[in-house]
């Protein structure tokens, strides 16, 4: 689809294409982490560094005092640590939203983006190369996404969201210009895990 369609548009074009296919996605991960994987841990101090601040208790209760006012944390309730990912030429994720149905519930979904930005005379030209985390939000009666934005992935920026029913959201498809443009879609993402209640 075109960039230059409203966000609210390539939602719903995205809505009938899950009514199709299901979520599809397409993308690099940079995990050192995997046994026998190409990338080394050694080789990336930094990300290891991240991975052991977010194991932290300190960590959990300093972001639930910025979201709630309290930094006390629901017994069992952790941040599962965070999946670098980069997205190239014709990469993408369709429309999902992150709702979790293991034994545990995302309570809360964060995306740290790291690419490079783009500047541009009109402000277009990062959504042109693609890779923009389209927000899609609810839909509402009459089949439309009223909350729809399109968000390009600047350079050290954040989403943070409650998954559930209507979180819907994806990334748009990388275009094949966009490395010859200074983009690289780097980012990551970790999730609030909490047990869900039990049931009555």
């Amino acid at each position: 689809a075109s960039p230059s369609l409203p966000p609210a548009e390539r939602c719903r074009m995205l809505r009938a294409l899950d009514d199709r296919l299901g979520f599809k996605f397409r993308y690099h991960v940079l995990d050192p982490r995997n046994a026998g994987h190409e990338i080394k841990a050694a080789n990336f101090p930094g990300q290891m560094r991240l991975y052991s601040g977010f194991a932290s208790k300190t960590w959990t209760k300093a972001l639930m005092l910025l979201l709630t006012g309290s930094h006390e944390v629901p017994d069992g309730a952790d941040f599962e640590l965070p999946f670098y990912r980069e997205y190239r030429p014709e990469d993408y994720a369709l429309f999902h939203n992150d709702v979790d149905g293991s034994n545990k519930y995302r309570a809360l979904c964060m995306n740290y983006w790291l690419s490079k930005q783009v500047a541009s005379a009109n402000g277009d030209a990062a959504a042109s190369l693609g890779g923009s985390f389209l927000w899609c939000g609810h839909v509402d009666s009459t089949g439309r996404f009223p909350e729809a934005r399109r968000l390009p992935p600047a350079w050290n920026t954040a989403s943070l969201f409650a998954p559930h029913a209507g979180s819907w959201h994806a990334v748009e498809a990388v275009q094949e210009s966009a490395p010859a443009s200074g983009l690289r879609r780097l980012s990551f993402t970790s999730w609030l895990s909490a047990p869900r209640p039990p049931r009555a």
